[in-house]
């Protein structure tokens, strides 16, 4: 318990990333000699740690008070874990500039979990809302968690899509403590959050959501996540920071494309223009993860209550679109019985049509 409090103890100033620990034992011999210093005072400067936070870091010490704290997050039905415990995720321990804790409500993410990051602005257009939504709702439907920052716009959009699919989750990360919904009319979406994932922040309980805090948040959205989807961006904005910290930890990066004269497309084409993967439906963030699809799929066959014709269509199809001409082929069917077949497994909701004579197998068999 000791070690939980030092580390609680570090958490509770706000601002400690791992390496600010590594820069504590380098000067001190060990965390726990570090904290009897620095209650004491006897600490001078120290190369890359300012005098504030060294400041803050003593008037916080007292260690009956660090034990008060703790045991009012425990009452107040909220989690801490730090760096060094187990069920701190992997993605997150293994990016630069870690956060040595992390205070939670509901769950963390497992570290077999799929997780995109879906961001952008908070002014969203029509358009933004309704790809945020049921992009996020589609992955979640595949088994992947959608992470986010329950902002308003497309955060929040994106929170609200993952809670409607079947299988993912989705996780909030705050720019304050996670006792305060910010913003605070987002309450019924804070608690469903709760249920199916998990509110997250390195801020201590209490801690207001100042400006200054969302840029620093940021690094968690992307360093929890697997890619991170813009949604829509002005040319400068916080969503292309997320992705510019995802790019540094070596994330997939994706867009939404727009047109030109859109402002909240401008940073999205600039992604793409960049790099980014351009985004026009779910798969082209699905095919760049290995799902255990095919074999599942050719077990399930046998059980799928389908006509043989329908089992030999829906056996062709995969997550990414195939054409109606490469299904003709495959199959070797009539044309005119293959779309029968098509609009059957549609309305039974085995396929689904993604465009104009493109068509996905859905994961009904997962």
């Amino acid at each position: 318990m000791r070690e939980e409090l030092l580390m609680f103890w570090l958490s509770l100033e706000g601002h400690i990333a791992k390496i600010k620990l590594d820069i504590l034992e380098a000067n001190f011999g060990s965390l726990a000699e570090a904290h009897s210093a620095i209650s004491k005072g006897k600490y001078g400067q120290i190369k890359g740690i300012g005098e504030k936070q060294l400041e803050k870091l003593r008037f916080l010490s007292n260690m009956s008070e660090i034990e008060d704290k703790y045991a009012n997050m425990v009452e107040k039905g909220i989690k801490y874990t730090h760096y060094f415990n187990k069920d701190y995720p992997d993605k997150l321990r293994n990016i630069c500039s870690a956060p040595i804790g992390l205070f939670y409500k509901g769950n963390l993410p497992k570290n077999e979990e799929k997780i995109i990051s879906v961001v952008g602005s908070r002014d969203a257009t029509e358009k933004g809302l309704y790809y945020a939504g049921k992009l996020s709702e589609e992955l979640s439907n595949y088994g992947v968690s959608v992470v986010s920052g329950m902002a308003l716009g497309i955060d929040s959009s994106a929170h609200k899509g993952a809670l409607k699919g079947e299988k993912g989750k989705t996780y909030a990360i705050l720019g304050c403590g996670v006792d305060i919904c910010y913003p605070a009319n987002n309450i019924e979406l804070y608690l469903s959050i709760i249920e199916k994932g998990g509110i997250i922040s390195e801020f201590p309980i209490g801690t207001a959501p100042v400006r200054a805090n969302f840029p620093q948040r940021n690094r968690i959205i992307s360093g929890l996540s697997d890619g991170v989807f813009v949604v829509e961006a002005r040319e400068k904005s916080g969503s292309l920071i997320t992705a510019d910290m995802g790019l540094e930890q070596g994330k997939n990066i994706y867009a939404l494309p727009g047109r030109s004269e859109e402002p909240l497309s401008r940073g999205t084409n600039k992604l793409i223009q960049y790099g980014a993967k351009l985004v026009s439906d779910v798969n082209d963030i699905l095919e760049d993860f290995d799902f255990p699809i095919l074999n599942a799929k050719q077990e399930c066959l046998q059980n799928l209550t389908l006509e043989s014709n329908e089992k030999i269509v829906y056996s062709t199809l995969c997550l990414i679109p195939k054409h109606i001409s490469e299904i003709l082929s495959e199959t070797g069917l009539d044309e005119g019985e293959l779309f029968t077949i098509l609009l059957r497994l549609e309305f039974k909701g085995y396929v689904r049509r993604t465009s104009f004579e493109y068509f996905v197998a859905l994961p009904s068999y997962i």
